[in-house]
Parts: C-alpha cells; sequence; structure tokens
C-alpha cells in the first residue's frame, strides 16, 4: 500500500494455542503479544505469519486459517493466521521471560487477545 508517497507497512500475525496456553511474545521488555512481522516485499502474507513465529519463538508451525483481517494505524493491512505446530516440538527457543505459552486467563484482557483466544478455543 502507497499513501501520500510513504509505504505503509503490512504485517502478519500468527497465533497458536496448546493445552490451554497461547504462544506469545514481549519485545523490547513491553507486555505480552502475539509474534508479528511487517511482511516484505513479494513475500505472501501467509508466509510472513510462518516468519513471525519462527523467527521470534522458534516453533515451526504452519497457517490453518487466516480469520480476520483489518487496516492498521497506518493504512497497512495486519492478518491474523490461526496456525498450528509443524512437528512435535513446542518449546520456544530463547528466555522464557521473553517468549513462552501463557495460560489464556493471563492475558485475555490484552487488545484482541480475547478475540483470538475464543477462535482458537473452537
Amino acid at each position: 500500500s502507497v499513501y501520500h508517497g510513504l509505504v505503509m507497512a503490512d504485517t502478519a500475525t500468527g497465533a497458536l494455542a496448546l493445552y490451554g496456553k497461547i504462544l506469545m511474545v514481549k519485545p523490547n521488555g513491553s507486555g505480552w503479544l502475539l509474534p508479528k512481522v511487517s511482511v516484505n516485499p513479494g513475500e505472501a502474507p501467509t508466509d510472513a505469519a510462518v516468519r513471525a513465529v519462527k523467527e521470534l519463538t522458534g516453533v515451526d508451525a504452519v497457517v490453518v486459517e487466516e480469520f480476520w483481517h483489518e487496516a492498521g494505524p497506518d493504512g497497512g493491512m495486519n492478518r491474523v493466521y490461526k496456525m498450528k505446530l509443524a512437528g512435535n516440538a513446542s518449546d520456544p527457543q530463547g528466555d522464557p521471560a521473553v517468549v513462552s505459552w501463557v495460560p489464556f486467563g493471563s492475558v485475555h484482557e490484552l487488545p484482541d487477545v480475547d478475540r483470538v483466544i475464543s477462535f482458537l478455543a473452537c
């Protein structure tokens, strides 16, 4: 997307649930967030979602389906994908304070996370 000569960043978010927990990251010491990256030029948003989960958590996942998309504040499109593990390894790589399977009850009040949890629990 282009707006007045500025490129709007499209993003892709990967959402995984396992045993009542959701895979989340804490970038730069912020609060828990779903793994999300900018979509590179020429990259499919689904591929970006797979990359987001792998790069930010170390977990291999595949896209099951897109469950919502919306325009971001900069005009770029954010797509959120329901994902599942690609193999048996579900242990995130890195500091558990930064990447972890977080219980649904600990994060349901975060923006959009309640909507994601409702969808993933189906």
